[in-house]
């Protein structure tokens, strides 16, 4: 009997105990309840006034902490807007931006101010995509003006830039190798193309040109005191030039007064 009544007392015991903890466990769930709606009301306030950033931080507390579905909804929107806001982020991975602002809760359009925060950073976003997709088209377009040999062309597209700081690095850095490709291809054609009309030129050079240059130069003041004369063989100077040697004399004294090479376009260089 006396077992029976310790047995009883024990069950007495251990029911007070379990009412006590529920009592406390119930008593914190509501204090928290409490809490998250405080929260989630001030939450409220700030993105009724477009205060993005305050309603993340006011969250952020229970952000993790508990399943009320009002509470995550504005957390969606709170932290997806401040992850991609900054530009850097933006930027630099389009991919994971489109990603977060999907992730945002379609409430956020309740709230006009920091809808109208959201809409503008999708715009922001799709703008940024739409020029690094016309960027690529362009450099597209550069590459096969150089295959295509229309290097002084792909020099210039190259050179018509978007808003740089909208562009990824790899595509500027292909953009920026290509215009110096075309500008050494450029320049290394108008090189060749000057060495071959010289060239050319060399070629048609005769001795009665050379005649008519050296007395063009020397006798143009119309001076009979002097005469020209050139040597017939053709010479070549250090750089594979054509030109002819020029002697200018006084014809009274038959002595030297001047000597130079006459060039095929004219130009004199005189010898010491």
């Amino acid at each position: 009997m006396k077992e029976i009544q310790k047995l009883k007392k024990g069950n007495k015991i251990i029911i007070g105990i379990v009412a006590i903890l529920a009592f406390i466990v119930i008593g914190s769930i509501g204090k928290s309840n409490n809490e998250v709606k405080v929260i989630i009301n001030k939450a409220k306030e700030y993105l009724n006034n477009g205060e993005i950033s305050e309603a993340e931080y006011v969250l952020r507390d229970k952000a993790g902490e508990t399943n009320n579905r009002e509470f995550k909804k504005l957390w969606s929107i709170a932290y997806g807007y401040e992850q991609v806001s900054n530009k850097f982020n933006l930027y630099d991975n389009i991919e994971w931006a489109e990603e977060m602002l999907d992730k945002i809760d379609e409430s956020y359009k309740d709230y006009e101010p920091t809808r109208e925060k959201i809409d503008n950073l999708k715009e922001e976003l799709s703008d940024v995509k739409n020029t690094r997709e016309e960027f690529k088209e362009k450099i597209d377009e550069v590459q096969r003006l150089i295959d295509e040999g229309s290097y002084e062309e792909a020099m210039e597209l190259s050179k018509e830039t978007p808003d740089w700081q909208k562009l990824s690095q790899k595509d500027k850095n292909t953009m920026m190798d290509l215009e110096l490709q075309a500008r050494d291809l450029y320049y290394g054609q108008k090189k060749s193309e000057k060495e071959e009309e010289i060239k050319k030129q060399d070629d048609e050079f005769t001795v009665e040109k050379a005649i008519e240059y050296a007395e063009d130069y020397s006798l143009r003041t119309g001076l009979d005191t002097l005469r020209v004369e050139v040597d017939k063989t053709p010479q070549y100077d250090e750089e594979g030039r054509k030109y002819y040697n020029v002697g200018v004399y006084i014809i009274e004294l038959d002595e030297l007064n001047d000597a130079y090479r006459i060039y095929s376009d004219g130009k004199i260089r005189r010898l010491d």
